[in-house]
């Protein structure tokens, strides 16, 4: 049994930086279809691997972010109409134009993930793709949503939750898996450590500013893809 959560969203090298926005939802034309590319070819070379590590009979369990037919993702569903991402580029985008930042600096600012579509995460389990060939066969596939628990928390008791309390916690879990896509866009040959650092503050502060204005409406709710696979015999 082999079992991945959240994880394989992650590519392997960078396409090209994204300048309509920090992450590849936000992306267009030729920029979104290097993302693409780039994706489908990190998904097949992953399950061409695992085709050949299982046994047969082995089953193997990935769940990963995906766009769902709604077009709904981590961080924007039918919650509410504030997307997580149009936020983190708004704070981003604010600071390259009063010059914290360079142009330059923020269009590194591309986080390195790509969010699969259904259609997407099927497509090399199609007959005559090298990983069909290498024994692994679609078992199941399907999309949830999972609400965002911090979000839920301060909806429920509101009235005893502090909006500030509650900002800190929702920014505290974006910030573990963005902060470094942020640091080093900055230019580590003209700026310190301690500058850079300082500047990724700054655009945590500002968005945990904003969430704490309006918690309710603020939320990461994750848009999940759960794909079962089995290695058959050969």
């Amino acid at each position: 049994l082999g079992v991945s959560f959240t994880a394989m969203h992650w590519l392997n090298k960078k396409p090209c930086n994204i300048t309509t926005g920090v992450h590849m939802t936000q992306a267009k034309g030729e920029e979104r279809d290097k993302f693409a590319a780039q994706a489908a070819e990190d998904w097949e070379n992953l399950l061409f691997h695992r085709a050949n590590e299982l046994a047969p009979g082995g089953r193997m369990v990935i769940v990963n972010f995906c766009v769902d037919a709604n077009g709904y993702h981590l961080g924007y569903t039918d919650k509410s109409s504030v997307c997580m991402y149009d936020e983190f580029n708004r704070h981003w985008q604010a600071m390259m134009s009063e010059g914290k930042i360079t142009k330059e600096e923020y269009e590194a600012g591309t986080i390195l993930n790509y969010y699969r579509n259904d259609a997407e995460m099927r497509a090399p389990f199609a007959e005559g793709t090298r990983v069909f060939a290498a024994g692994l066969r679609l078992v199941s596939a399907e999309t949830k949503i999972t609400r965002c628990p911090y979000n839920e928390d301060y909806v429920a008791n509101k009235a005893n939750r502090d909006a500030r309390e509650a900002a800190k916690g929702i920014i505290g879990t974006m910030r573990t898996w963005s902060n470094s896509s942020f640091l080093t866009a900055l230019d580590s040959n003209t700026r310190t450590e301690a500058e850079r650092k300082a500047l990724v503050d700054e655009l945590y502060g500002r968005y945990e500013d904003a969430i704490a204005a309006d918690p309710e409406e603020n939320h990461m709710d994750y848009a999940h893809h759960y794909i079962v696979m089995e290695k058959v015999g050969q």
